[in-house]
């Protein structure tokens, strides 16, 4: 694994050798890095020879976004800790 820092500053790693696929949107090669949160982000190399994220450049980045649903409860998510009646 190799330790890079992307073109807005965030550092990840990444395995050349084993982490590179191709973009379901835009066909594009890509390389799958690993954050500091230990989620997996696609990354690109841009014109200028610096590492980014894919999600910067791909035309169809929007197919791949997810909704996002807040918690509106207003009471945590996790129930294993309530007590059960």
């Amino acid at each position: 694994m190799i330790k890079l820092k992307l073109a807005g500053g965030a550092e990840v790693w990444v395995d050349f050798d084993l982490d590179k696929s191709r973009c379901k949107g835009c066909r594009k090669r890509i390389y799958w890095a690993t954050t500091c949160n230990a989620k997996k982000m696609p990354i690109i190399q841009n014109d200028d020879g610096q590492w980014q994220s894919h999600f910067y450049d791909c035309r169809k980045a929007a197919m791949f976004r997810r909704e996002y649903k807040p918690n509106t409860d207003g009471v945590g998510t996790d129930t294993k800790w309530l007590k059960k009646i």
